[in-house]
């Protein structure tokens, strides 16, 4: 997994032009975002203004990323596909995309496919059982901005039930933003709901867990902000805190964009870019990995 999400390589700040349009100006999370104040209509156009603004950008498009440099356009250049996938996707955006971004470079489309995610809701929870591929029960969570998920795996893509609870905060209003116990307490309530929903031999609970999360993450530590990142200013790892919270070791800790994509290992050219309260973004490992021995078994 060598791409790793980054508040300068994200796309939240991504500006997108467009004269005259109600957005022309706007960074893409706040334009694409949930608390997007376009319609259908410019929000669409929005979409297809961000993805050519990757794969083709303009001058103008280029100074508005300063601090991009010429690998990070490359990046967006060689790509063939897009996958979008977050709670945006789930419902009527998600089937607006899926009938008009059809063929791409037709009609002024982007010269990439663009298409959504089978199941983009739990896209970054399946993802996490892919990369390594899971071997044993393992404990699944997704922090996001409006809900936490969890659900239990068994199998590479596979997922029990999965459990949503909603978070005790406002989450565009960061006065409400909780302190880091209260976080840590909304996370143990989801994983002790998804454990209780699953049905499992006592001696086949899970052995680890993964959690995917609406914040930055590199090589394991937060980028901190004003939202998951506020667990950071305990001074431990965060994977280490959500390990004592969990009672199970934490093997995995990245985006949520980032987690689902590693659900599409192997696949070249391809980037998936999660739609949520915000904008994240991954890249497929460029190989499958090998299948990893369940623990106790090596």
């Amino acid at each position: 997994m060598s791409f790793q999400p980054t508040r300068r390589t994200g796309l939240n700040r991504t500006v997108l032009l467009s004269p005259g349009a109600p957005w022309h100006g706007a960074p893409a999370g706040r334009a694409l975002g949930a608390a997007s104040p376009l319609d259908d209509g410019q929000w669409l156009i929005a979409l297809e203004r961000l993805v050519s603004s990757l794969v083709e950008p303009t001058e103008q498009d280029r100074s508005a990323r300063p601090d991009w440099s010429e690998d990070d356009w490359a990046r967006w250049a060689q790509l063939e596909r897009i996958v979008l996938c977050g709670g945006v996707l789930a419902g009527g955006r998600g089937d607006l995309v899926r009938s008009l971004f059809r063929a791409p470079g037709e009609l002024g489309l982007p010269p990439v496919a663009v298409e959504v995610d089978p199941d983009p809701l739990s896209a970054p929870l399946r993802g996490l059982t892919a990369w390594p591929p899971v071997g044993a029960p393992t404990l699944v969570l997704d922090l996001g901005h409006t809900a936490v998920k969890a659900a239990v795996s068994t199998a590479v893509g596979q997922l029990g039930p999965v459990t949503a609870v909603r978070v005790p905060w406002t989450p565009f209003d960061l006065s409400t933003w909780p302190d880091p116990p209260t976080l840590l307490a909304v996370v143990r309530q989801a994983a002790t709901h998804a454990l209780a929903h699953e049905d499992l031999p006592s001696d086949a609970a899970p052995a680890e867990a993964r959690v995917a999360i609406g914040n930055y993450v590199v090589d394991g530590r937060l980028d901190e902000d004003q939202t998951w990142g506020t667990l950071a200013r305990s001074g431990e790892p965060a994977d280490e805190l959500l390990s004592a919270e969990l009672g199970l070791p934490v093997r995995l800790l990245v985006n949520d964009g980032q987690a689902a994509a590693l659900g599409r290992a192997g696949q070249r050219h391809t980037a998936v870019i999660s739609i949520g309260t915000s904008l994240g973004v991954g890249f497929p490992p460029s190989s499958v990995p090998t299948p990893r021995t369940p623990p106790g078994l090596g």
